[in-house]
């Protein structure tokens, strides 16, 4: 296995998105008060993370094992 930290791009726009999608789903899933999100609450967040870098210093780190994205950090 190979595991690396590395700064999110332009061209990653989506990844976030798609990540807490699929961590979400279980939530979701159970269709309980108080977790009830809409399917574009997601977008939105991945959305103002790209805007935000191309605006700011903020960081937001990606990882992946093996090539494929599994986790970020947003500072």
């Amino acid at each position: 296995m190979h595991l690396i930290y590395r700064d999110i791009e332009s061209s990653d726009q989506g990844v976030i998105c798609t990540l807490l999608t699929r961590s979400y789903q279980p939530l979701k899933e159970l269709n309980e008060f108080p977790w009830i999100p809409s399917d574009s609450m997601w977008k939105e967040y991945d959305d103002h993370i790209f805007e935000d870098l191309a605006k700011t210093d903020e960081i937001v780190s990606l990882t992946e094992l093996d090539g494929i994205v599994v986790g970020f950090d947003y500072v």
